[in-house]
């Protein structure tokens, strides 16, 4: 693992603006499925000064160790943990005063329903 790749989570920008769009409006917050694209949103853009995560998805290694997932497919990113994991990424929040509320593993950690 190591530093988060930039260049392939830069693909992940363009869909979430909607970080920067939180962050402007006081309300850097981020949820569930929503809470992957924000992560790397919020790692890549200077703008963003604080980062909250709710149910956010503890690791891809965890994912990819699972026997059953609920998490969609469309929140894995191929070849990933080639390069980084979601912890890399977690870990260099940290300097923008990362908080994570109830993190969820491959299962939404039951007995957690599914996120709405």
């Amino acid at each position: 693992m190591g530093q988060p790749n930039f260049e392939q989570a830069q693909a992940f920008f363009g869909e979430s603006r909607d970080c920067g769009w939180q962050a402007f409006y006081g309300c850097p917050l981020s949820a569930g499925w929503g809470a992957i694209p924000a992560t790397f949103a919020a790692v890549l853009s200077p703008v963003v000064k604080q980062v909250t995560l709710q149910h956010a998805l503890t690791s891809y290694t965890d994912l990819a160790s699972a026997e059953t997932y609920k998490w969609p497919l469309s929140s894995m990113v191929p070849g990933i943990l080639q390069r980084f994991d979601l912890p890399d990424c977690y870990r260099f929040l940290e300097s923008k005063q990362l908080k994570q509320i109830d993190p969820w593993g491959p299962n939404f950690n039951e007995p957690h329903d599914e996120p709405s």
